[in-house]
């Protein structure tokens, strides 16, 4: 079974988006068309959630076979060197694009609730030149929680795929406030401000 289902029956779309976190926006009841991780999405919550699946299981395997390229290990023979850059150049082809997936993010959570609004601009305006920014702290969090969320799937804990996309609904919520602001920053968009 395939983590990432785009086909539905007709007691599947009668089901509505699984997306219900308050800071997501709350429930959506919007027909689920899109499955991910056996939960349902609307059409730009799937996208949303399609996506960062998809950036986290290429970015897992990319990450496995680049180990075999580092100095510390023992150095493969020239066939095994040559499906191991097969293996990498497979997992990096399918990969979404990091653009697709912001604006992927930008249309599922366009309008975040004012508390979440202000608590990320908040935190985003006490970031500290050489630290990592807020935008990528999110970020990453988003995407090591599909990682748990695949892993839970993978070993059929339902219970958890459930209770990690509602603590990921919330760190996409926030992700999208900061990429708005980020794209705001480098004059890209007019300035917000906390609590607008």
């Amino acid at each position: 079974m395939s983590e990432i289902e785009t086909t539905t029956t007709e007691e599947q779309e009668a089901l509505p988006c699984f997306v219900r976190h308050h800071d997501a926006g709350g429930l959506c009841e919007e027909p689920g068309t899109i499955e991910v991780y056996g939960l349902r999405f609307c059409e730009a919550h799937g996208l949303e959630a399609r996506l960062g699946a998809a950036m986290e299981a290429h970015g897992d395997a990319e990450d496995f076979f680049e180990r075999f390229r580092s100095p510390h290990t023992l150095q493969p023979s020239s066939l095994v060197g040559r499906a191991l850059e097969v293996a990498i150049d497979y997992t990096t082809a399918g990969c979404p694009d990091g653009e697709d997936y912001d604006r992927a993010l930008a249309l599922a959570y366009p309008n975040p609730p004012d508390d979440v609004r202000t608590r990320t601009l908040e935190w985003m305006l006490v970031e500290e030149p050489g630290y990592q920014s807020v935008e990528d702290y999110l970020l990453e969090d988003l995407m090591l929680t599909n990682k748990l969320l695949r892993l839970a799937y993978e070993d059929g804990a339902t219970w958890m795929v459930e209770r990690l996309e509602v603590e990921r609904e919330r760190l996409a919520a926030e992700a999208a406030v900061a990429l708005e602001e980020s794209k705001r920053r480098s004059g890209d968009r007019a300035p917000v401000q906390p609590g607008e």
